[in-house]
């Protein structure tokens, strides 16, 4: 039996480390190790014999009481794994039973009265004597163990709520078996049955469950620590070779010394008081360690804590005076300087800012900055230095200047391309000197501020000129909204003048038009044909005024909102035929044919005649106005029950390809055109496409340069149709 329990006290106590070593801080890992030293302990049982009967009395209750404790911790156990813990009625009733119990059966005679011990087939066999509560403590020692088995239960039924359903059925299964078999080996067997053979076994259950455990956290990686047990490997054979050693030594060694035969058995208490030794150490050193710190040494740090911290601090922190005076403050919280500052430079190695702490006062001026350029070491402990130091001049001018003004620790914060600062500090204010590990830690800290410094500093930079940029739009943008006020009040103006003037214009114009007509129709007497050429020039230049007018009075009306489209029915084909009559006499001048033909029956649309009429004269007078003379220009009208189609080709000067994107815009006109005809305003195609696509319709345009153009426009037929002949071209 003895050599059973060595076994198994080799497989735990690894275990135990493995996953206490994983997170020291975590409860689920304390509740386990605490689970196992009870189990551990009330395995212990199978070591007794009955030599003793008051010691054996004291054992039985101490292993009465690790029962209690056993239950409670893997009670928490399993409550923190299965992420339903007790709450706080559950956890201080348990606690106060385990604490109650606890204390009647190991300082009473409540639970446990004494030994009894009797010949058997194996040899002296030992029971404890049952006292008036003893029963009581069994029935709550059950409660709580199936209390924890009913906690798994209930969270098996929501397995999306934990990581791993099956971590939990083993855990759920082996405690099940482990109950059954505490409660048959235990109760069932020796008091129903009167077998109380197996009842030396029953501390094995405690070891199935842990057993469990430890398959669970090393096949299933539950707590994660799969890693942590190739680390811990050289701690497990430790533990193991002293293990070993022991024995060795207690069954060759000490046989031999003594010249007489120890029973190994016996050693087993001593085995055990090494290997907690063993494993207690560490903590045990840690401890003293702290302590001893702080009683004698306040200063200590932990060097790559402090550094971790620094680390966190530079890659949170952007604005460069939270910066610095952080970082001055949390090396000053290691160092413990009575006086401190970082001057940081600017990117000529010239003065730019400092940094102090609280209640620090000037210990170094800006002039310093000078004399420090000759600090070629990244940490200078100025304690080093005394008068009769062997230092080049500049050096010990340097040093001398420094600690006159109370500096020992100079740390230079520099870059592969710049020196960002310096920072210095002054005496310790334990009066000690700076070691070798501060100027490590300093060192380390001044490689990680100057990189951070200067980004902080770039990042500042970036931030004041965004600041300028801003405030520089905020001031463009006032001038612009005050420069379009003013514009929009000129338009305003001008669009006001437009109208008038053009209202002004158009009375004397439709005058001159109407004499100059009736004096070509012979109402004034018989004219000669040269004076008829030069009436018809005069006659089509008022004409031209009329619609350059017209395309004003619209424009105006489009800036002002006034612009409105007012459909009656038309004969579109009359219109082209009227205003091909009125322009004929100007393409027969330039030697150009305007070929039409007229359909019949071609059906009545609503349309704004007048807009409609001055887009048709529009499109033909630019046709004539761009082809060369002796040209042909092409003008059709068709129509279908989808839509009424209207297209003037000629074969003139046509719109060079990158220009014709633009050509619809307001003024614009293309530049092949502009050396054609000086004259143009570029209004006509801007307000004809308007006056299309605000009655539902679309313009047509295709040209080529130097091979001619095609301008018109397309109106969908049931947009435009009239409602009474609708039943006469649906089927056309």
């Amino acid at each position: 039996m003895a050599i059973v329990y060595i076994i198994i006290l080799m497989v735990i106590i690894p275990l135990m480390a493995v996953v206490y070593l994983k997170n020291p801080k975590g409860q689920v890992n304390h509740y386990f190790v605490l689970f196992s030293v009870s189990a551990l302990f009330w395995q212990s049982s199978i070591l007794l014999d009955g030599s003793n009967h008051d010691r054996l009395t004291a054992h039985y209750r101490l292993l009465f009481v690790a029962v209690f404790w056993m239950v409670y911790f893997l009670l928490q156990f399993l409550a923190h794994v299965s992420h339903k813990r007790l709450s706080r009625i559950e956890h201080w009733f348990f606690l106060g039973v385990v604490a109650v119990f606890g204390a009647a059966a190991l300082f009473s005679d409540l639970v446990i009265e004494g030994v009894s011990a009797y010949e058997s087939a194996t040899g002296i066999t030992t029971e404890p004597l049952q006292g008036k509560f003893y029963w009581l403590g069994i029935a709550v020692i059950s409660i709580m163990s199936f209390w924890a088995a009913l906690l798994l239960r209930q969270r098996l039924h929501r397995p999306s709520s934990i990581a791993n359903r099956t971590q939990l059925q083993i855990i759920y299964y082996s405690l099940i078996v482990a109950i059954m078999f505490a409660m048959t080996t235990f109760v069932l067997l020796p008091e129903v049955f009167g077998v109380s053979l197996l009842s030396n076994y029953t501390p094995f259950s405690s070891l199935l469950v842990i057993l469990a455990l430890a398959y669970v956290i090393l096949r299933h990686s539950f707590l994660d620590i799969r890693l942590v047990v190739t680390r811990t490997l050289a701690y497990v054979l430790s533990i193991a070779a002293v293990s070993i050693i022991f024995f060795v030594l207690a069954s060759v060694a000490l046989p031999f010394i003594y010249n007489q035969d120890i029973d190994i058995s016996s050693q087993v208490p001593f085995l055990l008081l090494a290997l907690f030794l063993a494993v207690a150490f560490q903590p045990l050193k840690k401890y003293f360690d702290r302590a001893t710190d702080q009683l004698f040494y306040q200063e200590n740090y932990d060097t790559q804590e402090q550094i971790d911290r620094l680390g966190e601090l530079v890659v949170s922190e952007y604005e460069i005076d939270k910066l610095v005076s952080s970082a001055l403050d949390l090396i000053s919280q290691s160092l413990r300087p009575t006086t401190g500052k970082i001057i940081l430079l600017d990117g000529r190695g010239e003065f730019y800012d400092e940094y102090r702490l609280a209640s620090s006062p000037k210990i170094a001026s800006a002039k310093a900055v000078e004399q420090m350029s000759v600090m070629d070491e990244i940490v200078l402990v100025l304690d080093e230095y005394d008068e009769y130091s062997d230092l080049p001049p500049r050096k010990h001018k340097l040093v001398k200047a420094l600690q006159k003004h109370g500096v020992s620790l100079a740390v230079k914060f520099n870059t592969k391309d710049e020196i960002v600062g310096y920072m210095l500090l002054g005496p310790k204010l334990s009066g000690g000197v700076y070691n070798s590990k501060d100027a490590q830690f300093s060192s380390t800290a001044a490689k990680e501020l100057a990189i951070a410094i200067q980004n902080a500093r770039r990042f500042d930079q970036i931030q004041r000129f965004n600041d300028t940029l801003k405030l520089e739009v905020e001031r463009a943008t006032a001038e612009i909204r005050k420069s379009n006020k003013k514009l929009l009040e000129l338009d305003q103006a001008k669009d006001e003048f437009i109208t008038m003037a053009s209202h002004q214009l158009r009375t004397p114009l439709t005058s001159v038009k109407g004499y100059v007509s009736m004096v070509m129709e012979g109402d004034a007497g018989k004219i000669t044909a040269k004076q008829r050429k030069l009436l018809s020039s005069a006659f089509t230049s008022s004409q031209r005024m009329v619609y350059l007018i017209g395309d004003l009075l619209n424009v105006s009306r489009l800036q002002t909102g006034k612009f409105v489209i007012e459909p009656t029915p038309v004969d579109l084909t009359e219109i082209v035929a009227n205003e091909i009559q009125q322009l004929s006499e100007t393409a027969k001048n330039r030697k150009i044919k305007l070929k039409f033909n007229k359909l019949k029956d071609f059906p009545i649309v609503m349309l704004d005649e007048n807009k409609i009429r001055q887009v048709i004269m529009n499109f033909i007078d630019n046709a004539i106005y761009y082809t060369p003379n002796g040209g042909t220009i092409i003008l059709k009208v068709a129509a279908n029950s989808k839509k009424i189609d209207f297209t003037v080709t000629d074969d003139g000067i046509g719109v060079p390809k990158q220009e014709q994107q633009k050509l619809f815009n307001k003024f614009y006109r293309a530049a092949n055109a502009r050396k054609a005809r000086p004259d143009g305003t570029g209004l006509g195609l801007f307000m004809a496409k308007k006056v299309v696509v605000d009655q539902g319709g679309s313009i047509v345009f295709n040209s080529k340069e130097g091979k001619g153009s095609t301008f018109g426009f397309t109106f969908p037929y049931a947009k435009i149709k009239l409602k009474e002949d609708q039943a006469k071209y649906t089927n056309n």
